[in-house]
Parts: structure tokens; C-alpha cells; sequence
């Protein structure tokens, strides 16, 4: 990774749940962070949105795994709300939220 001069924090975007963790290890290597915090986003998948379920669980496990070893400071799914002609968001143009939705918010956050 580069970077051009003085940061606040890191900020990683990732295409697949089950890469999560090992995609946050590989930035914190590349990257010195020293007391810097961690952010990721997760892009969530095309389909049904009870497939997206399990990916949300997996990542929420992911980022459990690295909130106990890394500098992880926030996690966020995009898009968070549907948008007209992509329905991959976890709340609905009505603002209900989707079972995936509930998923995210119900896997449990490390103690840290």
C-alpha cells in the first residue's frame, strides 16, 4: 500500500466475507498504523437477500476475529440502502429493515 504523507486512519473496502480477516492482517502489515484506527467497508453481494444474510454473519465473525488483534475502530456494509435498481442494501427505500439488515446488528460484538 501507499500512501502520500501523513494519515489519520485506514480505511479498507473488501469484495467478500470470508476474506475479511485476512485482508485487514495484510493492510495492518503493509501499513504502519501506531495507534491509528482501523476502519472496513464490505461491499455486500448481488441475489436474494437470504443469502446475503449468511454473508453478513461471516463477516461479522471476521471482524470479531480481528477486533481482538488489530486497531479495528468501525466496520460498515455498502450499500446500506436500497437504491433504485440495486436492491443489495440492508434497509429498504421504506426504511424497514431487511433480515440481513437484523443479521449485522445481531452478531455479537467482541469484547475488547
Amino acid at each position: 500500500a501507499e500512501r502520500g504523507g501523513p494519515f489519520d486512519g485506514l480505511g479498507v473496502r473488501g469484495g467478500h466475507e470470508s476474506d475479511t480477516l485476512g485482508l485487514l492482517h495484510r493492510a495492518v502489515d503493509e501499513v504502519e498504523l501506531t495507534d491509528k484506527p482501523l476502519t472496513v467497508t464490505y461491499a455486500l453481494p448481488t441475489g436474494r437477500d437470504a443469502d446475503r444474510e449468511l454473508a453478513i454473519e461471516r463477516f461479522g465473525q471476521q471482524i470479531a476475529e480481528a477486533a481482538a488483534g488489530l486497531p479495528l475502530e468501525a466496520a460498515f456494509v455498502t450499500p446500506t440502502f436500497d437504491l433504485l435498481g440495486d436492491e443489495r442494501g440492508i434497509i429498504t427505500r421504506d426504511r424497514d429493515l431487511k433480515d440481513s439488515g437484523r443479521m449485522l446488528f445481531e452478531t455479537p460484538s467482541p469484547s475488547v
